[in-house]
């Protein structure tokens, strides 16, 4: 697997001007930008926080018809953030409170292995700032994303809600040598499922499945989704902690057992964008996956009742990451496919929490 996965879509994927902006001054654009509310999907997961916001544009199709469409803009982050003075680079501060987001600890790697904290909610702030320096726009509506294993239980969307909504706060940084200091606005913030969200943007190519599950690798967790006839019960959806950074500790622990002491940091550079380019670790990872990884899953996955009749749809950045071991050791299901946008989640949350704030707004 190659590095694309990260380093092609972080070069890409940077804010764009909202408007037709021609023959406009830099001036004029902040100006015009700063009386618009825009609306963004921020993924702030425990390891990359992804995020994502559309403008619909006119096309045309294939049979001539004018159509429109939705043109993404998308950006995504290492997730690392602590209290405190940077060691280097700038300090962020968030209402005064000094951020360091220049480490390379991801939040999962924290003690704290819930969204619903601090860091969780600066890694937020801190999107909306960056956001806002290259647009100009300071007023936001916001949609972010729950764990499935928290979505479970109403009671904590609803706080995770409160706590990540905060009307207004002040930001500032160092910017290529300036200091930039922002005045963000929240409008309204709803939260969103994050395997269940990311299927409503995924286009897969299985029709009328009867019997499905949604595997969604995430750093933590992986959100197991059982679909019958397309619908699902809440209380079947669950969420083991079994994601990438279990994997890690085990193929951390094969490794050693195989005589190749190996250092977490650099297991997790290889699996990340190392893939199919260093000989003895693609073995020895093939055989892990193979022996220990694909099994685990198989089982959680075989507790939904379906076993081998279940059609599999696989998401989020691990498996993206891990395309072709995936499709090589889960051919006995009925069907599998791997959904290869690490966007998936941010586009999809949008997609469902656009249609949220509408009836947010519309029963006031």
């Amino acid at each position: 697997m190659s590095r694309e996965w990260f380093n092609k879509q972080s070069i890409k994927a940077r804010p764009k001007k909202i408007e037709n902006i021609y023959n406009k001054t830099k001036e004029e654009v902040d100006i015009m930008n700063n009386n618009k509310i825009l609306t963004v999907s921020v993924d702030a997961g425990k390891g990359y926080t992804k995020w994502a916001y559309a403008e619909e544009v006119v096309g045309v199709n294939k049979e001539g018809k004018q159509v429109t469409k939705d043109k993404w803009t998308t950006g995504i982050e290492l997730s690392s953030v602590k209290k405190g003075e940077a060691d280097f680079g700038s300090t962020t501060y968030i209402n005064g409170e000094p951020y360091n987001f220049n480490g390379t600890i991801k939040m999962v790697e924290h003690s704290d292995k819930s969204k619903d904290n601090d860091e969780h909610k600066a890694l937020m702030q801190k999107t909306l700032f960056d956001i806002s320096v290259e647009t100009g726009i300071e007023d936001f509506n916001v949609i972010m994303c729950i764990s499935l294993d928290q979505f479970k239980v109403e009671e904590n969307v609803i706080q995770m809600q409160k706590n990540m909504l905060e009307k207004e706060f002040i930001i500032k940084q160092t910017v290529k040598d300036k200091e930039i200091e922002k005045t963000i606005r929240i409008h309204n913030l709803v939260i969103e499922p994050e395997a269940l969200v990311s299927t409503r943007y995924a286009k897969t190519k299985f029709k009328n499945v009867e019997q499905a599950v949604l595997v969604d690798i995430g750093t933590l967790n992986v959100g197991l989704v059982p679909l019958e006839g397309g619908r699902f019960e809440r209380e079947d959806v669950t969420a083991p902690r079994i994601g990438y950074d279990n994997m890690l500790d085990m193929f951390k622990e094969y490794s050693d057992s195989h005589k190749a002491n190996y250092p977490k940091k650099l297991l997790s550079a290889y699996v990340d964008r190392k893939q199919g380019q260093h000989e003895e670790l693609d073995k020895l990872f093939s055989s892990f996956f193979k022996e220990k990884y694909a099994p685990l899953l198989k089982d959680e996955i075989n507790k939904k009742g379906f076993g081998e009749f279940a059609t599999l749809v696989f998401l989020g950045g691990t498996s993206s990451k891990c395309k072709d071991l995936i499709e090589e050791n889960f051919k006995e299901y009925e069907g599998i496919e791997v959904i290869t946008d690490i966007f998936a989640t941010a586009k999809g949350a949008y997609k469902k929490g656009i249609k949220d704030l509408e009836k947010i707004k519309g029963g006031r």
